[in-house]
This record gives structure tokens, C-alpha cells and sequence, in this order.
């Protein structure tokens, strides 16, 4: 059943050496249902390629006062109290986070893609119009999103100030996919696996 939420987190964090692993293990035992039953829903986990060190995962809220009293709830709950130092133990910063809103289309709660791998690229500062007319009709994307203009409510977790545009595609082959006509050349671009447990995975479409 689709969700239909109007707020997402990007985030990307940077661990220490040889403890991507760890963290996985240890969030997709005992993170992803908590957040899910609270309204921070979990819709990705991702292993960067590229960069052995770094984690990218999203989630998604129904408004910013979800998100406000999912995060309270979380990060104040038990769940937290017991893991949050082994897992804050794996991570060199945790602030690498955009928040975002999506445009055109709703980003699956589940689904299954075929292709190599996903790639997301940060673009720079792009208007709602531009990406809806640079997706029309693209099958390969799965997400597309921009800057929320909302004030960080969770301040506990900083959210970068700086407006972006991002774009989730499923690349085919390894080569990744071509830069979108019409957008600006992105800001980074990342090659990502989905975890075992990611409710978005690569495969045979569902």
C-alpha cells in the first residue's frame, strides 16, 4: 500500500573504517520497525560503492509535525537508549542530511527494480517545474525530490541550509545513467546497493 508522505530525509553518513557492516546489522534489527511504528518511515538503506565508509538511507514522514513527535518519540524511546551508543560508536558524522519533499511522483513504500545499481545525484538548486519536465516520461526514475522549504523542527539533527534537487534512477548497466537534459550538472553523484532488508531493492520489477 503506498504512503503518502509529503517529508523526506536523505542522509548519508560517514563511518569509521570496516564499520559500514556493523551499523547495517545492527539498525536493520532493531531500527527499522520502531521508526516505521512511529511514522518515520524507513524507505531505503543503501551501501555507497564508491565509498566503503558511507551508509545512505531514507526516510519519510506524513508532515513536519510527524516528524517532529516520530523523532521525540524515537531518539527519546527505549529502543534508542539501549542501541543509540553502539550505534553512534560506528559513525564518524551523522550530518550529512537533506530535507526534502517530492515532486511529481510518490516514492514507493516498497518496490523491486531491475538494474545494476541506483544512482542519486545532487543537483544544484532546481525548481519543481524543471525536474517534473526533465522526468516526464523517464521509467528509470524512482524519486525525485527538492529542499523543503521548512525550518528544521529536530534541531538535534542538523539538516544542511543549502537548497539542492535530487534525483533516484535505476542504472542498467554499469556504465550509470546519462545526465538528465535540461538539469545542471550534478553537484555529486553516488552508486548505491540496496541492504538485505531496504524496502527498495534491485530485481525483477514487482
Amino acid at each position: 500500500m503506498p504512503i503518502a508522505d509529503n517529508v523526506f530525509e536523505l542522509r548519508d553518513y560517514t563511518l569509521r573504517t570496516g564499520q559500514r557492516d556493523v551499523l547495517i546489522d545492527l539498525f536493520e534489527a532493531q531500527f527499522i520497525e520502531p521508526q516505521n511504528a512511529l511514522g518515520a518511515h524507513v524507505r531505503a538503506l543503501f551501501r555507497d560503492i564508491d565509498r566503503p565508509d558511507h551508509f545512505v538511507w531514507i526516510r519519510s514522514f506524513a508532515d513536519m509535525q510527524t516528524r517532529l513527535a516520530a523523532l521525540e518519540g524515537f531518539y527519546g524511546g527505549q529502543v534508542w537508549a539501549t542501541h543509540g551508543a553502539a550505534a553512534n560508536a560506528t559513525m564518524i558524522d551523522s550530518d550529512d542530511v537533506h530535507l526534502l519533499q517530492a515532486v511529481d511522483q510518490a516514492f514507493p513504500a516498497r518496490r523491486r527494480c531491475d538494474g545494476a545499481f541506483f544512482q542519486l545525484d545532487i543537483l544544484p538548486e532546481v525548481s519543481e517545474a524543471e525536474l517534473e519536465k526533465a522526468i516526464l516520461g523517464r521509467k528509470e526514475v524512482v524519486g525525485a525530490f527538492r529542499t523543503l522549504a521548512a525550518e528544521n523542527n529536530f534541531p538535534r539533527l542538523p539538516v544542511h541550509s543549502h537548497k539542492v534537487g535530487v534525483m533516484l534512477r535505476i542504472a542498467v548497466t554499469s556504465a550509470g545513467c546519462a545526465a538528465m537534459a535540461g538539469l545542471l550538472k550534478p553537484l555529486a553523484t553516488r552508486r548505491l546497493l540496496p541492504t538485505l532488508h531496504s524496502p527498495l531493492q534491485l530485481g525483477e520489477e514487482m
